[in-house]
This record gives structure tokens, C-alpha cells and sequence, in this order.
């Protein structure tokens, strides 16, 4: 297939992925922002926020070499996988429970639960088939967008039924958890390449470089992305801020 051939093809499959999910979260999200009080989505949004600033604290993105390069063979992306999403995942998840665990800082809600239950996300990403990067090198988006419709789909489903009978950050939490795990796990069967395991750490040495300079770049977007989250539950409370991230979600599906 042509290279237009698959620019044409991706945009398909990305405007229908866009506009499909947005619309269906756009419901869903003002259907549950009736019944799920404002400070379950504040409990929410506090602890992804923070998982996803400890996440790019302590992770080198080497998996962004892969959409990068096009010189990367089975043995390189396969010892990406190994380490920066199986071995990572692993990491992050003890050292992100341990955190929680030990220390307690002003914006920390007080059922950390929640935190515990959240870090499971953390194993489901390590799943994720690094494969799916290189079809987007090659501007093939088709199984990236198949596996993240799944994804979506299920947890605004899930998100309806959850937060009918829970009415609380749990429905919000367990609803994410089963999006990424869908996604993770449909990946493998979206690509006829799948990941395995390679403990050779030399390809990691290739771009070790590239992987600094975009650890840099991904921390900076989360802190911008994440922090006011963080921010706004110190300085205004938990409830205000559930009201503050209602209306962000609401206003992020058509912009």
C-alpha cells in the first residue's frame, strides 16, 4: 500500500475513532455528572494526576525511539518492550504503591484505596504490544485506533452501569482500568507481530540519548496537564475541584 494510501486510510479510521467516542462520551459523561456527587470526580482526578506525574518522574520514554526511528529491528523493540513496558510496569507499581503507602501530602485523599486500586493500571500498560508504535512509524493507524475503540467503548459502558448502582470515584477508577486493560490486551490481536521477551539491554543503549531528551519533554507536558489538578484540590478542596473537572471533561469532548 501506497504511503497516500495510508495517510488516507489513518485519516479514516482517526476521524471516525474521534468524532464516535466523543459523542458517546459527551452523553456519558453529562449523564454521570448528574448522579455522581462533584467530589468523586475530585477523588478521581487527583489520583490519576498523580500517577501520571510519578509515572514520568521515574520512566525513561524509550519506547518513543520506536515511532522514531526506522531502523529498529524485532531484537530492538522487543528489548523495548522487556524494559521500558514489562520490567517498567513492575517497577512503577511497587515503587508507586510504596509512595502512597509511606507519605502523605496535602493533596493525598483520604482512601488511598483508591491509589491502590488505580496503580493496577500500571500492570495493565506493561501489556500494551510495542508493535502497535512501529505501525504508526509507518503511518498505519488502524490497529492502534481498533484496540483503543475497544477500549473506549467498554468503559463508557461500564462507566453507565458503574456509577448507576456505586455512585462514587470507584465506578470512575474501576471503568478506566477496564479501558486500558481492553486496549492492552486487544493489541495483541489487532498486529500479526507480537512482543517478547529480550533481556539484551544493548539495543536500549542505541537511544539512551533520545530517551533523555524526551523523559525531559514528557515531564514537562504532565506537570502542565496534571499539577493544576493537583493544585486546585489544595487550594479550593476536594468538591470545588470535582465541580472544575466535570466541566473540563464535559467541555473536552468537542474541543
Amino acid at each position: 500500500m501506497s504511503l497516500f494510501q495510508n495517510i488516507i486510510n489513518s485519516s479514516f479510521y482517526i476521524l471516525a475513532y474521534r468524532y464516535s467516542t466523543r459523542i458517546l462520551g459527551f452523553f456519558t459523561i453529562l449523564y454521570v455528572a448528574r448522579i455522581i456527587p462533584p467530589e468523586e470526580f475530585g477523588k478521581f482526578t487527583v489520583v490519576i494526576s498523580f500517577l501520571a506525574i510519578v509515572d514520568s518522574l521515574i520512566s525513561l520514554p524509550f519506547e518513543n525511539s520506536i515511532v522514531q526511528s526506522n531502523k529498529l529491528g524485532k531484537k530492538d523493540i522487543n528489548s523495548i518492550w522487556t524494559y521500558s513496558r514489562f520490567f517498567r510496569s513492575i517497577f512503577l507499581f511497587f515503587i508507586f504503591n510504596l509512595i502512597v503507602t509511606f507519605f502523605n501530602f496535602k493533596f493525598f485523599i483520604n482512601d488511598k484505596n483508591l491509589y491502590y486500586v488505580a496503580s493496577l493500571s500500571i500492570l495493565g500498560n506493561g501489556l500494551y504490544n510495542t508493535y502497535i508504535s512501529q505501525r504508526i512509524r509507518n503511518i498505519d493507524y488502524k490497529g492502534d485506533i481498533i484496540s483503543s475503540f475497544v477500549g473506549r467503548f467498554s468503559r463508557l459502558l461500564l462507566l453507565i452501569i458503574l456509577c448507576t448502582y456505586f455512585k462514587n470515584a470507584y465506578a470512575l477508577i474501576f471503568s478506566w482500568l477496564i479501558e486500558i486493560y481492553l486496549k492492552s490486551l486487544s493489541s495483541h490481536f489487532v498486529s500479526k507481530k507480537r512482543v517478547s521477551f529480550c533481556l539484551d539491554i544493548n539495543p536500549l543503549r542505541k537511544h539512551i540519548k533520545y530517551s533523555i531528551y524526551a523523559y525531559f519533554v514528557n515531564l514537562f507536558d504532565q506537570l502542565i496537564l496534571n499539577l493544576d489538578n493537583l493544585l486546585a484540590v489544595s487550594f479550593i478542596g476536594i468538591k470545588f475541584s470535582g465541580f472544575f473537572q466535570a466541566t473540563k471533561r464535559v467541555n473536552s469532548e468537542f474541543t
